[in-house]
């Protein structure tokens, strides 16, 4: 899953891989995300042995209930092959034990069904819009102020401390 320009350097598509049981729901969101400049892999069920697909892709969207694995270990294989590719899982299970799992496996949201597109397209778009600067490029982001409150852009470093204020 290596090798993504297109989130990450803002050029091209948005290459999206939907792991989704239910052949409408992926249709569906196919044929909306079209006007989005999302270019959609539906790759039906997961056959390799680890589960992980194979290609370069900006965001996984998973379900959750698989036929052959379930969600969230195909997260996690996704996870340990691409530690920074942001994953939605898509799911009708609802139970907060669902989604502290969906979360603690490596989901960068959790989305239940029935849900509107409308709805998932500007969650992809939160969610893309908080990892497309990781690689570095693009403008400046200025500090933003608010009384004695002083934020920051991440640098490239963000483990690094910033000057502290005594």
């Amino acid at each position: 899953m290596k090798g993504k320009t297109s989130a990450a350097g803002g050029s091209g598509p948005v290459h999206v891989l939907l792991v989704e049981t239910t052949s409408t729901s992926a249709r569906s969101f196919a044929t909306c995300s079209r006007s989005r400049a999302y270019r959609v892999v539906l790759p039906g069920t997961v056959n390799r042995a680890d589960g992980v697909p194979q290609g370069a892709f900006d965001l996984c969207l998973i379900d959750v209930m698989l036929p052959k694995m379930d969600g969230f270990a195909l997260a996690r294989a996704v996870r340990k092959a691409d530690r920074e590719v942001p994953l939605i899982f898509l799911t009708a299970k609802s139970l907060k034990e669902d989604k502290v799992e969906g979360l603690n496996s490596g989901g960068d949201d959790y989305v239940t069904k029935p849900f509107h597109t409308e709805e998932l397209i500007l969650r992809i778009e939160a969610v893309l819009r908080r990892t497309r600067g990781r690689g570095g490029g693009g403008e400046a982001e200025a500090a933003l102020s608010i009384g004695a409150f002083r934020f920051e852009p991440r640098r490239a470093n963000p483990g690094a401390r910033r000057d502290k204020k005594s």
